[in-house]
């Protein structure tokens, strides 16, 4: 399965390491990742200005995830249909690349179903997968 990890998520994994976040990671492995320059650049944003002081554990975590990379440009309309307008770039993103799971702990992705994606929470996943 092809998977793509929300910001949050990639986040959480570093940030805030709990067992549950540990056992998904080690259980996404099995799948191909799919990350874009758009996750990525937005990541490491948030971790440079709110924890500079785990930079270089993201960068690390970055280095031993096996994933797949994609460019997607950033001057594109985004028009998908969820409340906030940041996050239609990540749909946009998933469509893109063709995976069939996103995972996020972002609520308002899930106000809707999208068409040929499942969106799950981390414990969904695990639960499901």
């Amino acid at each position: 399965m092809r998977i793509m990890l929300d910001s949050n998520i990639l986040i959480s994994a570093v940030i805030f390491k709990t067992k549950q976040m540990d056992d998904f990671v080690d259980r996404l492995k099995k799948n191909t990742i799919v990350l874009t320059n758009l996750i990525t650049e937005e990541v490491l944003g948030v971790v440079e200005k709110k924890f500079p002081h785990k930079f270089k554990d993201f960068e690390e975590f970055l280095e031993a995830l096996s994933f797949e990379n994609s460019y997607i440009a950033k001057d594109i309309r985004y028009d998908y249909d969820i409340r906030d307008p940041g996050d239609r770039k990540i749909l946009h993103s998933a469509y893109s690349c063709s995976v069939d799971i996103l995972v996020t702990g972002d609520k308002d992705f899930f106000c809707r179903q999208y068409e040929d994606l499942e969106i799950l929470t981390v414990a969904q996943y695990l639960e499901k997968y």
